[in-house]
């Protein structure tokens, strides 16, 4: 099979075709004008009429496709600033469930600890206070699903997976949690700000 080759025009070809093509019709229309069959039709005003309405309808032309490009561009940008909101409102969202569920966890953990003494908890204690983090570990892959390929984001992920691990160490205080949210939120300010603000 023969494969045939296309012609690519470059945008400087395409202006300069197009620049050409509205120089060369009012030339091709003042010579055809300037043929005797047609010389008592025109006089020198309707020449100037003519180069008027074509120099506006050019001028009105640019102009409108100049407006066009500004609303798309503009269009565009707004869409792509919003769809950045949204995603920010969603991470924003997981992170409190986040924060919640760490602090119910490291709640029940430490009302567990009480009850075994400062012993070693039992599973079947943990299974019935439901002191679990799967439901902070599936926000964490949710977060991590959703920032997947932002420059970035990996510092707010990190921060969520050293939380989970360090809610599972007796020593830890409420206090301790606190400040780890804390120190979350602040991380995921940090980001969105960039984030909202990069272009």
């Amino acid at each position: 099979m023969k494969k045939t080759k296309r012609c690519k025009l470059s945008n400087g070809h395409l202006w300069a075709g197009l620049c050409l093509l509205v120089l060369a019709c009012p030339v091709l229309v003042g010579w055809l004008v300037s043929v005797n069959v047609w010389s008592d039709l025109v006089t020198g005003n309707d020449w100037i009429g003519f180069w008027g309405g074509y120099a506006g309808a050019i001028l009105s032309g640019a102009i409108t496709l100049i407006v066009m490009h500004r609303t798309f561009v503009n269009g565009q940008e707004a869409q792509i600033r919003a769809e950045k909101r949204q995603l920010c409102n969603q991470i924003t969202t997981l992170l409190s469930s986040f924060c919640i569920e760490i602090k119910a966890y490291r709640s029940k953990m430490k009302d567990l600890s009480k009850k075994a003494g400062g012993g070693k908890i039992k599973y079947a204690d943990k299974l019935a206070y439901g002191a679990f983090t799967e439901n902070a570990e599936k926000i964490l892959l949710e977060v991590k699903m959703l920032l997947c390929g932002i420059d970035g984001s990996e510092v707010i992920t990190k921060c969520m997976s050293q939380m989970i691990k360090s809610s599972n160490l007796n020593s830890k205080s409420m206090g301790d949690t606190n400040k780890e949210r804390d120190n979350l939120i602040n991380i995921a300010t940090e980001f969105f700000t960039a984030y909202l603000n990069d272009k």
